[in-house]
Order: structure tokens, then C-alpha cells, then sequence
């Protein structure tokens, strides 16, 4: 599969995030909330990332269940990124995780991409920080603080009390 490059730019402060888990639906909704409109989905068998029309993220479903992410005991999300604005070139692009980690309390998801070197990580969003190799391909990306939902329904209440920046 093409790998997903990422173009990075001056970003002033992050985005509204939040990421919710549908237990019963076993997915997850990773909402973005900055100003566009939808124009593309960039979609595997296992996620999807929402775009707006200049490739700006909007969000990001997650459809691997929750009992089959690998739980690591001493996983721990990176300390130092670069808060940057994220643009994906090339909306039509696939990619395939190679694996799906998390902690002992399943608040955090770890999602890998490819198994090379990392260059920089680049937080375009709150409770969100991709990771890039020296070409600006995308070969992990983190999802932190992920809230338990039923239904969707505290997501829904979030993003209408969130204004878009």
C-alpha cells in the first residue's frame, strides 16, 4: 500500500480532540474540530481518516475492537512534539496498520503504521500526535485520552457544545 505523506505547517494552538469508544458498537470516533468541509475519506479495512476538501483532518473512525488491541504495560505516548498544522497529500492514498497498542486501561491507542525510524512527532490536535519519518510519511499515530461512550452520545453532545477553530 502508498504510504499516507503529511504536509506540516505553522499551527498557532491545537484543535479541539476528543476521541470516544462506542463499546457497543466496538469503534471509535476521533473528532477534529477545525473549519471545512468534507471532501474526502482516506479509508482502510480497519479506520478511516475524514478530510476536508484541502486535506485538513476532520476525523478519524477506528473499527478494530477494543479486545484485539495489544495491551503493553509500559507504553507511554511521546513527551516532546511540535505543535503543527497536518495537511495529507494525496486523498486517495491506502494504508494497513501493522498494529494496534494500547495501555492496561485501554485510554490511549497507538497505531503503527510501518516499523522504520521516526523523524518527528507533530500534534496538530489535542489528545493527538502523529508520527513522521524523514519523508513526512505518516508510520504512527497516537490517540490519547479516549473516553468510554454508549451509542455516541457524549461525542454528539461534545461536538455541539465545541466551536470548530
Amino acid at each position: 500500500m502508498p504510504p499516507i505523506v503529511l504536509k506540516t505547517s505553522v499551527l498557532p494552538r491545537s484543535y479541539p480532540c476528543r476521541a470516544f469508544y462506542d463499546s457497543g458498537g466496538d469503534s471509535m470516533s476521533v473528532g477534529v474540530k477545525q473549519k471545512g468541509k468534507f471532501g474526502a475519506c482516506l479509508e482502510g479495512d480497519e479506520f478511516s481518516f475524514d478530510l476536508t476538501k484541502d486535506g485538513k483532518l476532520l476525523n478519524i473512525d477506528v473499527w478494530k475492537p477494543r479486545k484485539d488491541w495489544t495491551v503493553e504495560k509500559a507504553i507511554h505516548p511521546p513527551e516532546n512534539f511540535d505543535t503543527e498544522d497536518v495537511t495529507f497529500v494525496g486523498t486517495r492514498l491506502q494504508a494497513e496498520p501493522i498494529s494496534y497498542n494500547t495501555n492496561a486501561k485501554k485510554s490511549l491507542l497507538y497505531i503503527r503504521f510501518a516499523a522504520e525510524r521516526i523523524a518527528r512527532f507533530v500534534s496538530p490536535a489535542n489528545s493527538l500526535i502523529f508520527e513522521l519519518n524523514a519523508k513526512h510519511q505518516l508510520v504512527g499515530l497516537w490517540i490519547l485520552q479516549i473516553e468510554d461512550d454508549i451509542n455516541f452520545t457524549k461525542e454528539a453532545e461534545w461536538r455541539r457544545s465545541v466551536k470548530a477553530v
